[in-house]
C-alpha cells in the first residue's frame, strides 16, 4: 500500500517538471521514506492515546529520537520492518508502564539508566553496512551523542529528585533502547565487515 502511495507521489514529482538530475528510484525511496517516518509517528501517537499515556509517550520518543539521531545502530533493511520494529519498540514501553509499579520506577530507572549511558558512552555512534563512519564522522557523532546523553542523564536525575519518577522511567527507556539497538548493530556491522573481508581474501 505505502509502496504504490510512494509511487504515485514519485511520479507527481516527475510530471511536475522540476528541474533536477534525480530519477524516478530516488523519489520513490525518499516518498518511502517520509511515508513509513510518517506512519511510526502517526502510529506512536496512537498508541500513547490508546494507552492513555501522552506524556510519557512524549517523553519517552523525543529522548529515543534525539540520542538515536546521533548515536546509530541497528537499522531494519526495509521501512515496512522499520515501521514494524517501531511499533513493537512502542508497545512494549507502553506496556511496560502499566505492568511494572508505581513503586519500582526509581529503581527501574536508575538501573536501566545506568545501563544505557554505559553502552551509549563506550560503543556509539555504530554505523551500518550501508552507511559506514569514518573517522572524523565517528568523531563529530561521538561528541554530539554523549552531550545529548549527559543532557538526558540530567533530566532523569533531576525528574527523580522532584519525585517524576514515571517520566524519569519513560527517558531510562529510550536509553536501554539505543543501548539495545548499538549492541545489535555492532555485532551486525562486525558480520558484514568480517565476511567482506574474508570474501576479499
Amino acid at each position: 500500500m505505502y509502496k504504490r502511495l510512494a509511487g504515485l507521489i514519485a511520479g507527481r514529482i516527475e510530471q511536475s517538471g522540476l528541474n533536477t538530475r534525480a530519477s524516478a528510484g530516488v523519489y520513490r525511496y525518499g516518498a518511502e521514506m517520509l511515508i513509513s517516518s510518517l506512519g511510526g509517528v502517526l502510529s506512536f501517537i496512537a498508541l500513547s492515546l490508546l494507552f492513555r499515556e501522552p506524556l510519557a509517550g512524549f517523553v519517552y520518543y523525543l529522548a529515543f529520537s534525539i540520542q538515536r539521531s546521533a548515536s546509530g545502530g541497528f537499522h531494519a533493511s526495509t521501512h515496512k520492518k522499520c515501521y514494524l520494529c517501531s511499533l513493537i519498540y512502542a508497545s512494549v514501553f507502553f506496556v511496560a508502564l502499566l505492568v511494572v509499579p508505581p513503586v519500582a520506577f526509581f529503581a527501574v530507572a536508575a538501573a536501566s539508566t545506568s545501563t544505557g549511558t554505559a553502552v551509549i558512552w563506550l560503543l556509539a555512534p555504530v554505523g551500518t553496512p550501508n552507511k559506514q563512519l569514518g573517522a572524523t564522522e565517528v568523531r563529530i557523532y561521538r561528541r554530539r551523542c554523549r552531550i545529548i546523553l549527559v543532557a538526558e542523564v540530567t533530566c532523569v536525575a533531576i525528574l527523580l529528585a522532584i519525585d517524576l519518577d514515571r517520566y524519569a522511567f519513560a527517558i531510562s527507556n529510550g536509553l536501554l533502547l539505543i543501548a539495545v539497538m548499538l549492541i545489535v548493530g555492532k555485532i551486525s556491522l562486525n558480520r558484514f565487515l568480517r565476511g567482506a573481508r574474508d570474501g576479499g581474501v
